[in-house]
């Protein structure tokens, strides 16, 4: 789709759109930069997901049903897969370092996960490691 342009399914989003292309355009300049988009079901989340990223070479996205009872981590563990497959798996644990095996108690793609208890500090530093 030509870039201002928006999805024929996309309609009164000009301003969402505008606040997730702001959100690229940091992370293309080496921000850090997380968008959360929710919402009811069926009101175009994914579809004002894929009209802002569109353009871009290399983006991943996680989603989770509220009340589903679904594993903790699952959205980040859906973007993780994903960033790995465009990277590549080695890669990813590469640039991972120190933090892979951490990364992988949720996705198996970072290899080896580290086992043991899981404790307060774990899950801290999970989320650390996932967010930055």
């Amino acid at each position: 789709m030509p870039p201002g342009l928006l999805s024929p399914l996309l309609v009164g989003r000009d301003q969402p759109l505008a606040r997730l292309r702001t959100a690229l355009d940091r992370a293309a300049s080496g921000q850090r930069a997380v968008v959360v988009v929710a919402g009811e079901s069926g009101i175009g989340k994914t579809e004002l997901i894929r009209t802002a990223t569109a353009d871009w070479p290399m983006t991943a996205w996680g989603t989770c049903v509220e009340g589903a009872g679904g594993a903790g981590y699952w959205a980040w563990s859906r973007a993780l897969e994903q960033l790995a497959r465009q990277i590549g798996t080695s890669q990813a644990r590469r640039l991972a370092g120190e933090e892979a095996p951490l990364l992988a108690t949720i996705t198996p793609v970072f290899g080896q996960s580290s086992s043991g208890q899981r404790t307060a500090r774990d899950r801290l530093l999970l989320f650390d490691a996932v967010s930055c």
